[in-house]
């Protein structure tokens, strides 16, 4: 094989072997050099895009019977999710993969970066045609009145009936209901428009637009530089023996203090509020279960069950300990300075699994809860929070490239040219350590600074 093909199967061995927790502190803190505007515009697209494909669909609850969307989203939801992960069981086993697009960094960070241009061009179809149906239910409609009725969802039309002045609901949680409705809908709207100009312009102002950008393999061997450090630093005594946490972070401030000013170490407002956020959200499921059986609705309370199993089954299978430690896993990921593998597992499972049925749940619930003013206060509030939570998330895992659930990841096999690639990894000398690179020093890295094993060359016959 040549260099580049060498170079490349090699890079992809390091940054496979690489554990999340170290890539995660190893791109933000290489982020933290690039200033807050790539992060801040990646924050406001992924909350657009979270409106567009979540909430708005969420709201046409509402407005549509549950069992007519069922199928629209089997076609342009779960269809295509399956198409791009090549697995039909993966959007299933991780239900934000539906709404979200795995191997794809808006920042070019994500080591196995795919085209994701032909999913955005589905996720917008779907969104159009959602505000098509939202005029084709409106009073402007053309349709007969007997689809109408067919369509609309009876129940939940009562429901938001009580909205109305003369109705029982206040006028403040009216306003916030509209207000709410509204902000779905303008963002949705800019989604779209922002979408399709990034889908037709492959260059703007010289430079190429997130769908047509290549990986930035030049922010990525700095990424892999300090996370192979942050690696080898967590992975040089078991974490759980004594004073080995201690003796972690003080090789991490010494890191940072030396190299990689960026490198940003666990506190408790990272590592003991996602924890505890979680519990909540367990315990909020509990109550809604409660209230779902109490109200009669055994289908969404056994729809609601059946999503808590399957994500303390998800955290259960793919930690070392096991869910139940979740207090220990905080624990220790505060004491070391970075998170451990267990502790990213739970909080993924808790937020890439179960937030996104829950809170379609709850966007659906919303004109049932509004008994009092309170209560239709608090159950908006609690879908404002759970945004809050999940469209950070999905930035930090999807555009820092932490993500492993796309592509032969979560299916657990690899096709026919990772095998072969895998077999040729066999025959090479496994990389060794390299030393990381500082922010001030230039940020290529050359395939002799990261000690990777040289290609044999080739002999050259001499000139005629």
């Amino acid at each position: 094989i040549d260099m580049l093909a060498h170079r490349s199967l090699t890079l992809a061995a390091t940054r496979s072997s690489l554990s999340a927790p170290a890539r995660l502190a190893a791109a933000r803190a290489v982020l933290t050099e690039l200033g807050p505007a790539p992060v801040a515009v990646a924050l406001a697209y992924r909350l657009a895009e979270f409106a567009a494909n979540v909430l708005l669909f969420g709201g046409m609850l509402w407005l549509v019977t549950p069992w007519a969307l069922l199928p629209v989203f089997a076609l342009l939801w779960y269809l295509p999710a399956a198409v791009h992960t090549r697995s039909g069981w993966a959007p299933l086993r991780y239900p934000l993969l539906n709404f979200v697009v795995d191997d794809f960094s808006l920042l070019g960070l994500h080591p196995r970066l795919r085209c994701a241009r032909a999913m955005y061009k589905v996720m917008v179809f779907r969104v159009l045609l959602m505000f098509l149906a939202l005029l084709l239910l409106s009073s402007w409609s053309f349709l007969p009145q007997s689809v109408i009725e067919w369509l609309h969802h009876g129940t939940a039309m009562q429901a938001i009936a009580r909205i109305k002045p003369n109705g029982t609901i206040p006028k403040l949680v009216r306003g916030v209901w509209y207000l709410l409705g509204a902000a779905v809908v303008v963002l949705s709207a800019v989604w779209v428009v922002v979408t399709v100009v990034l889908l037709s312009v492959p260059r703007c102002r010289g430079r190429a637009t997130p769908f047509f950008a290549p990986r930035r393999d030049l922010l990525l061997d700095r990424v892999d530089a300090l996370a192979t450090e942050v690696h080898q630093i967590a992975m040089l005594r078991p974490l759980e023996e004594v004073g080995a946490a201690a003796e972690c972070r003080e090789a991490l401030a010494r890191l940072r203090d030396e190299c990689f000013p960026g490198l940003r170490l666990t506190n408790v407002f990272t590592t003991f509020g996602p924890a505890w956020a979680a519990i909540l959200h367990f315990g909020t499921d509990c109550f809604n279960v409660f209230t779902f059986v109490k109200h009669g609705d055994f289908l969404f309370a056994a729809f609601l069950i059946l999503m808590m199993w399957v994500s303390l089954a998800y955290a259960w299978v793919a930690t070392d300990r096991g869910p139940h430690r979740i207090y220990q896993e905080t624990k220790l990921s505060l004491d070391c300075g970075v998170v451990t593998h267990d502790f990213l597992v739970m909080i993924r499972a808790d937020k890439g699994f179960q937030m996104i049925p829950a809170l379609l749940l709850q966007v659906y619930g919303l004109p049932y809860a509004a008994q009092s003013w309170t209560t239709a206060l608090a159950a908006a509030g609690s879908i404002g929070a759970t945004v809050l939570f999940v469209v950070p998330f999905i930035h930090h895992d999807y555009d820092l490239g932490i993500e492993r659930e796309g592509l032969e990841i979560v299916v657990g096999q690899a096709n026919a040219r990772d095998r072969a690639a895998a077999a040729v990894l066999d025959r090479l000398e496994p990389p060794s350590r390299f030393e990381p690179r500082c922010p001030w020093e230039a940020s290529r890295t050359s395939l002799q600074e990261l000690s990777l094993p040289q290609p044999p060359t080739a002999a050259v016959a001499p000139p005629l």
